[in-house]
C-alpha cells in the first residue's frame, strides 16, 4: 500500500499510515485511508468518525498506533459486543481461511491468527505476515471502528451474555463480581448494565448494528443461529470473508473444530483462554473464553429488569419487543444476502 511510513516506537520500527504523535490519530488515518482507495461505508449510516474509547489495559502507544496502523481492503474487523461469541467467531473465520485442514488447530492461541487490534504493540504481533483476509478481533463499537473494510458484528440474548460475563470474571477474580454470588446479581447491580468498557453499552452496539444492517460490508450473526446451524453460517461467512466453494468434507472439518466442546476442553481449552495483559504485553491473569460449566438461569427479577432495558433502549429505533424479534429480523436478512458477496463499485475501481 502507497503511503505506509516506518515510524519507531520503544526503539522497534513499525508500519504506520500518519505520524505517531498526530492530534487526532484516527482521523487522520481515515483521511490517509481515503486518500489510498479505502471506500468508508460507515458513515452514510452511523454519522462522521469521532475518537474511539481507549479500551481497558491497552496502553497509550498500544491504542494509538492501533488507530494509524496500516490496514488492508481485504482485512475483517470483528465488532462484537463483549462474550456475544467473539473467540467462536475468530476460530469459525480461521478455520473457514484454513478449511478445517489438518495443520488447522496447530497453533498456542487463537490470538496468533485473529489478533486483538488495539493490543498488537503491546502483544508484539507481527501482523504483516498473517495471510488474506486478515481477521482483527476489535470490540470496539461499529461507529468506532476503522474505515474501509468488511466488518462481522455478533449478537446474543442478553440473559445469556450476563451469564457468561458472570463466569469469566469469577475466573479473573475480578472485583466486578466480588459481592455477586450470581449473574443475576450482576443484572441487579444496575450500573453493570450501562458501562462502556470499549466505548458504548451493549445496547450502543445492538441500535448500530440495527441502523447499519443494510450495509454490504456489514454480516450480522447470532450467536443463537451460529449454535444451531453452523454450517449454513460458515458458507455465508466464507462467501462474505471471500473464501467460497467450501466441499462438504471441509464444511465437517470446520463444525468438528468449531465444536464449543471441542475448544474447551483437553489439548484445545489454553488455545482459547484469554490473557489479559500488563502495558508491558506481561501476562496479568488467565480467564476462560469457552467455558462448558453449567450457567443457572436468572432470576425473575434480573429477567424483567432485562425486559425493561430492552423496551427503554431498543423500542424506539427497532420497533422490535424482544431480543428474539430483532435477532429473527437480523437473520432473515443474513440468509437473504447473495451467495457471494458484492464488490462494490468504489472498491473495485480503487483496485
Amino acid at each position: 500500500m502507497d503511503g505506509i511510513q516506518q515510524i519507531n516506537i520503544d526503539r522497534r520500527l513499525w508500519p504506520a499510515v500518519v505520524p505517531f504523535d498526530t492530534k487526532n490519530p484516527f482521523q487522520a488515518a481515515i483521511l490517509a485511508g481515503r486518500k489510498l482507495g479505502l471506500v468508508d461505508t460507515i458513515t452514510p449510516y452511523l454519522g462522521e468518525p469521532v475518537e474511539p474509547y481507549p479500551p481497558a489495559y491497552a496502553s497509550d502507544n498500544s491504542f494509538q498506533y492501533s488507530n494509524i496502523l496500516p490496514i488492508r481492503k481485504t482485512d475483517v474487523m470483528l465488532v462484537t459486543p463483549p462474550k456475544t461469541g467473539t473467540t467462536f467467531t475468530q476460530q469459525l473465520c480461521h478455520q473457514i481461511k484454513t478449511r478445517g485442514g489438518e495443520d488447522s488447530m496447530n497453533f498456542d492461541n487463537i490470538r496468533d491468527f485473529s489478533p486483538w487490534l488495539d493490543y498488537v504493540l503491546t502483544s508484539g504481533d507481527d501482523i504483516e505476515v498473517l495471510e488474506d483476509p486478515r481477521i482483527f478481533k476489535t470490540l470496539r463499537l461499529l461507529s468506532d471502528s476503522k474505515r474501509g473494510y468488511k466488518y462481522i458484528a455478533t449478537i446474543r440474548k442478553p440473559e445469556d451474555i450476563f451469564k457468561s460475563y458472570f463466569t469469566f470474571f469469577q475466573d479473573l477474580r475480578h472485583l466486578l463480581v466480588e459481592n455477586c454470588k450470581s449473574a443475576s446479581d450482576l443484572v441487579l447491580d444496575t450500573e453493570f448494565l450501562f458501562r462502556k468498557p470499549y466505548g458504548g453499552t451493549l445496547w450502543d452496539y445492538l441500535n448500530e448494528f440495527w441502523k447499519a444492517q443494510e450495509m454490504d460490508d456489514l454480516l450480522v450473526v447470532s450467536y443463537e443461529f451460529l449454535v444451531s446451524d453452523l454450517e449454513t453460517v460458515a458458507q455465508k461467512v466464507a462467501s462474505f470473508i471471500g473464501e467460497t466453494d467450501l466441499s462438504p468434507t471441509e464444511l465437517e472439518n470446520i463444525k468438528r473444530n468449531c465444536n464449543k466442546e471441542f475448544m474447551g476442553s483437553g489439548e484445545h481449552k489454553k488455545k482459547f483462554e484469554s490473557h489479559v495483559l500488563d502495558t508491558a504485553g506481561r501476562i496479568m491473569v488467565v480467564g476462560r473464553k469457552v467455558n462448558l460449566d453449567e450457567k443457572p438461569e436468572l432470576t425473575e427479577a434480573a429477567k424483567s429488569i432485562l425486559a425493561h432495558q430492552w423496551e427503554k433502549e431498543m423500542l424506539s429505533t427497532t420497533a422490535m419487543r424482544s431480543y428474539d424479534e430483532f435477532s429473527n429480523r437480523l437473520r432473515e436478512r443474513l440468509l437473504s444476502r447473495p451467495p457471494t458477496h458484492p464488490k462494490h463499485p468504489e472498491r473495485e475501481s480503487a483496485d
